[in-house]
């Protein structure tokens, strides 16, 4: 009964107020910024790039940076092969099921792919 009591029990916090406050931040500035430009249809996209924000956590600034430029790039460059790969059946004319095949085919190679960019930056 202990497992379960401690899956919903809340331990003190680990010096969680910045990194809390700066992801949050993250998240808030290009989401209200798209709220003032009336574009709130990209806020999947910053939110999703906001995210960043989370790696790094215990790093100084300098290392920080590049550990979240690395990560934004490579969600960025995941977000551009999503693209293509969501354009690519009806570009080649595909019916589909063969869509729905070439969709699961890019995706375990794109997580493939991370998974081994990932541990090739550690």
């Amino acid at each position: 009964m202990k497992i379960l009591a401690g899956m919903f029990s809340i331990g003190p916090g680990n010096k969680d107020l910045h990194p809390a406050l700066r992801c949050a931040v993250g998240v808030f500035v290009p989401l209200i910024t798209l709220v003032l430009l009336g574009r709130l249809d990209l806020a999947i996209f910053a939110s999703f790039g906001a995210f960043t924000g989370i790696y790094g956590r215990g790093e100084h600034h300098g290392s920080r940076f590049f550990l979240q430029l690395r990560a934004g790039l490579l969600m960025l460059l995941i977000i551009l092969l999503a693209s293509l790969a969501a354009r690519a059946g009806g570009a080649w004319g595909l019916n589909e099921t063969s869509t729905v095949w070439l969709l699961v085919l890019a995706t375990t190679l794109v997580a493939g792919g991370c998974s081994v960019a990932i541990s090739w930056l550690r």
